[in-house]
């Protein structure tokens, strides 16, 4: 099916088709059977195989935002990866700065306190604020 809409499969059925006729035309002995034969042959010869399975990798960088293209060159065609943002649980995007909010206690700020917020990578160790 890829191979059909490709546009891989016509031509390789043409030449088939046409290998098998002149072959026929040679010599008119050579029985049907032996002539499918060719004609399966020659499609699955002509039709090329599926390209490798490749793995891009890249590192998102901070500040990066949803529309950002990444581009990659692969055995002479263009690929194009578009990163989509996504809702987090902690932080909102305002600009290119992180936003949350926390609640604090008024004994908490009388006395001081230090908070402990999760990073948004779990490379990166915990933010902790003093108050």
């Amino acid at each position: 099916k890829a191979a059909f809409n490709g546009g891989v499969l016509k031509p390789a059925m043409m030449q088939a088709a046409i290998t098998v006729l002149l072959t026929w035309l040679r010599s008119q002995k050579v029985n049907l059977f032996l002539s499918f034969f060719l004609f399966v042959s020659m499609v699955h010869i002509n039709i090329p195989s599926p390209p490798g399975k490749v793995i891009y990798q890249t590192n998102i960088r901070r500040g990066w935002k949803g529309g950002t293209k990444i581009k990659y060159e692969s055995s002479g065609a263009e690929v194009v990866f578009v990163l989509q943002e996504s809702r987090h649980d902690t932080f909102t995007r305002v600009g290119n700065n992180l936003h949350t909010q926390v609640e604090v206690s008024v004994e908490q700020l009388r006395r001081g306190c230090t908070l402990t917020l999760n990073p948004l990578c779990k490379t990166d160790e915990p933010i902790e604020l003093k108050l």
